[in-house]
């Protein structure tokens, strides 16, 4: 019994390992510098870590990919079902925007003729209400460049919640709430 026990624990750490070694390749084939635990590591140290995990087929075989975000530049909202919404507001060049509007499939019209001026981009995930007894929500998903909404609001009918994983590391400490009981966390 306990061999057949760790047995199960070798195959889901060689899984692990393996889904770990194709985002740090997939990573790597996207221009990011370091190793992808590195910089998860790099976060969590900080404080906070934020994942955008996602998977693709290509060439009949499942790509498992993540991103990690900046926490910096992540605003979750979290309400009683849990995380609801999710922001990110980040800066890059216009022609890595155009790259990526292109790329994805986006409205690329809002592209101006200066390719080093920095834009704004807002990439945001929200939930909302599929009403007649629906157990989940639709997860809309929606992007504005430079203030242009270059990805319409829409459902993304792979997901059931929002896709993105806000990890904290550490907390508050509650001696910076004077006078909060602290048998709420009971």
């Amino acid at each position: 019994e306990e061999a057949e026990e760790k047995e199960k624990y070798n195959q889901a750490e060689y899984f692990l390992h393996g889904v770990l070694e194709e985002w740090d390749r997939s990573w790597r084939r996207r221009g990011m510098r370091g190793s992808f635990l590195r910089q998860y590591v790099s976060h969590i140290c900080e404080g906070q870590a934020v994942l955008f995990p996602w998977m693709e087929m290509s060439g009949g075989v499942l790509r498992t990919h993540c991103e990690i975000f900046d926490p910096l530049e992540v605003y979750p909202f979290y309400g009683a079902d849990g995380l609801e919404r999710v922001v990110r507001h980040f800066r890059i060049t216009e022609s890595q925007a155009r790259a990526k509007a292109i790329a994805r499939g986006w409205k690329a019209d809002w592209i101006g003729p200066s390719p080093s001026r920095p834009v704004d981009v807002v990439d945001a995930w929200y939930t909302v209400s599929r009403g007649n007894g629906a157990k989940t929500p639709d997860v809309i998903n929606a992007v504005m460049i430079d203030g242009s909404l270059v990805k319409e609001p829409e459902a993304d009918a792979n997901y059931d919640r929002v896709p993105i994983i806000v990890v904290t590391a550490g907390g508050l400490p509650w001696s910076l709430f004077p006078g909060l009981d602290n048998t709420l966390m009971e």
